[in-house]
């Protein structure tokens, strides 16, 4: 089996892969931007330390306006 049918049938089953995104500079807003066209694969969160910066490359990436931005 495929990892495309994999990730096909985790999403059926309603358990993607889940994971973070540790920085969000220079590659997180293209890899960000792919995600959303992936089935069975979820980002459940982004760190970076500079928050203007990470939101900005979220921005970017057209990533849905539904997200929750946390500050630590």
């Amino acid at each position: 089996m495929s990892l495309y049918e994999q990730l096909h049938e985790r999403q059926e089953q309603e358990n993607p892969v889940r994971f973070g995104v540790v920085s969000a500079g220079k590659f997180a807003p293209m890899f960000l931007a792919q995600v959303l066209r992936i089935a069975g694969v979820n980002v459940v969160g982004v760190a970076d330390l500079q928050i203007d910066v990470a939101k900005s490359n979220i921005v970017y990436a057209v990533w849905p306006t539904k997200c929750t931005v946390l500050y630590l």
